[in-house]
């Protein structure tokens, strides 16, 4: 049996999982044969071994079914296969309790944890699945455009790359100017737009400044074009199991008060609106099997979450549906009810199980 146990550390650490699952399971159907070996073989030393690998090999498995069953949540095969797997370990051990002359409490014990295997993921996916549909929160967020000079002209260029926690979605900013010999610019970042401190990536001099009243920007005193990317602090997508909606602060040369026609605290630059802003936010392309459902502004390329406008834009918002994620979600859930009502039969065994052993004749 060791080795077995060894095998299924190796296969693990290779990311084998499932040969590791298989090699850990064997193991127990072997230390089982060994406890319920001839009686020579139970002496003091031997039991004493025999408890030791148990004590090992039991737990191993367990937490290898459970990881597994984890990691193939959404999977049918996964999902059928980790039962499976459940169904034999507790099978061993109850086949083992009961030739300990415990058949009851082993028929009984075996029944009540393979229906809370099965209920517990049945009850998991299906929380899943059916959860409800629900839009970021829309907070302050917003971004403003200021330069300089208010005779430039601005080009700019945003990528989001949207994730579905707080601080998970990177934000890019390219800067151009245009028409002013001063290109100094700065972008005042707010709500749940700001960056997190410690991610933003500067290039030719531009910085990130915070001000009192939490605000940030992205100031550039310099005569060149920049740009600037980091992780927002703010949530932007909610998903589900097949749907997700995204909400985009929106942007323009509007400066909040007390901004406009001031120089931003700490900046050597004064705080003016430009004379164009040319915006372009990007989200990048949809896979095949994915549909945009709803989107506000309109898309201009169907398979393309690309906006362009003048002076502003947005809130942008967007709901999207993965068709292939929509049928994997039918599939686990009808697998899922199945399940459902395996466990409730196991449930329903083991009170037949406790009545028939209250009421045996002595």
């Amino acid at each position: 049996m060791p080795p077995l146990l060894a095998l299924s550390s190796w296969l693990s650490s290779q990311e084998h999982f499932l040969l590791a699952e298989i090699a850990a399971a064997a193991a127990v159907i072997k230390l089982a044969i060994e406890f319920r070996g001839p009686v020579q073989r139970h002496g003091l030393g031997t039991f004493t071994v025999l408890a030791f690998l148990a004590a090992i090999a039991a737990p191993l498995d367990l937490l290898m079914i459970k990881a597994g069953t984890d990691r193939n949540a959404f999977d049918v095969g996964g999902l059928l296969l980790q039962s499976g797997l459940f169904i034999v370990f507790v099978g061993v051990l109850a086949w083992l309790a009961a030739s300990w002359k415990m058949a009851a409490l082993a028929e009984v014990g075996a029944l009540l944890l393979i229906a809370w295997q099965l209920g517990s993921v049945s009850f998991n996916g299906i929380s899943y699945f059916t959860a409800p549909f629900s839009t970021p929160v829309t907070d302050d967020s917003a971004i403003a455009v200021f330069t300089a000079d208010a005779a430039a002209e601005v080009n700019l260029a945003v990528k989001f790359s949207p994730g579905d926690g707080v601080g998970t979605t990177l934000l890019t900013l390219n800067v151009a100017l245009s028409g002013s010999a001063d290109h100094c610019w700065g972008i005042i970042l707010s709500g749940g737009a700001r960056l997190t401190p410690d991610d933003g990536r500067d290039m030719d001099g531009i910085t990130l400044t915070a001000s009192s009243d939490g605000r940030q920007a992205i100031l550039a005193a310099q005569d060149n074009p920049g740009w600037y990317y980091g992780t927002i602090i703010g949530s932007v997508q909610r998903r589900t199991a097949s749907r997700s909606v995204v909400y985009l602060p929106p942007i323009s040369a509007e400066l909040p008060s007390p901004v406009d026609n001031s120089p931003w605290p700490g900046a050597a630059i004064p705080a003016a609106r430009p004379k164009s802003l040319n915006l372009t936010v990007d989200c990048g392309r949809l896979n095949p099997l994915e549909t945009v459902t709803q989107a506000s502004p309109p898309l201009q390329v169907s398979n393309e979450l690309a906006w362009q406008a003048q002076n502003e834009l947005g809130p942008i918002v967007y709901a999207t549906l993965d068709q292939g994620k929509e049928d994997r979600s039918r599939n686990v859930l009808f697998v899922d009810a199945i399940l459902l009502g395996a466990a409730v039969a196991c449930l329903v065994a083991a009170l037949q199980a406790i009545l028939k052993a209250a009421h045996k004749p002595e």
